[in-house]
């Protein structure tokens, strides 16, 4: 009778975790804010700013992460954004104008992942092109588990019509002269949001 109460226990907290883990891995109102690189590395979107400074810090991991960190496959808690170590990166444009700044984590699967002159491109909804960008501020570190780098992208030409945003990721591809597309995300536009306040 006792190990049967213990079994029902344990069922219902495995249970509860599984639908915890779902509901935050759910995609967002947007779009996946996490994606898959062709290497196996993982790249997230962790913070989106307009404005003319941009600061974000990767916040150190509470107890009950880092204990879960510490238990789950690397690939699921990566995709989760979770890391045991914190970082933070700081973006200005030049004095007098505003930009976009996109901050990304990526997890890395080797040393050299997502490390071949990676470029950011915005482009409106329907994929014209406004402006790109090559990485701005970098940190990055290994926490045992993880490599990892969270990098600062900013753009200034930004399209005022749009309510989405296109946001591509490229690298340069083997033969070092042409470039290949590993990511592309959608997020709101911030413009259209501030217009509509």
């Amino acid at each position: 009778m006792k190990s049967r109460r213990i079994l029902l226990i344990g069922f219902a907290l495995v249970a509860v975790m599984l639908v915890a883990l779902m509901a935050l891995t759910t995609p967002g109102k947007y779009s996946r804010r996490s994606q898959r690189l062709p290497d196996g590395s993982w790249l997230k979107i962790v913070a989106i700013s307009y404005g003319t400074n941009h600061a974000f810090t990767l916040p150190k991991s509470k107890p009950w992460r880092r204990l879960l960190v510490a238990q789950l496959p690397r690939s699921l808690t990566a995709r989760l954004g979770w890391w045991e170590t914190g970082g933070s990166i700081e973006l200005s444009p030049s004095p007098g104008e505003s930009s976009l700044a996109v901050f990304t984590a990526c997890e890395l699967a080797r040393r050299r992942s997502f490390s071949s002159s990676p470029q950011m491109v915005l482009c409106d909804d329907q994929g014209v092109r406004y402006d790109s960008a090559f990485a701005g501020a970098v940190a990055g570190g290994f926490d045992g588990k993880h490599d990892w780098k969270l990098v600062g992208w900013q753009v200034s030409k930004i399209p005022h019509d749009s309510k989405r945003l296109r946001v591509e990721f490229s690298e340069l591809a083997a033969d070092r002269t042409n470039r290949q597309q590993v990511a592309e995300f959608f997020i709101p536009n911030p413009l259209v949001r501030a217009a509509k306040q």
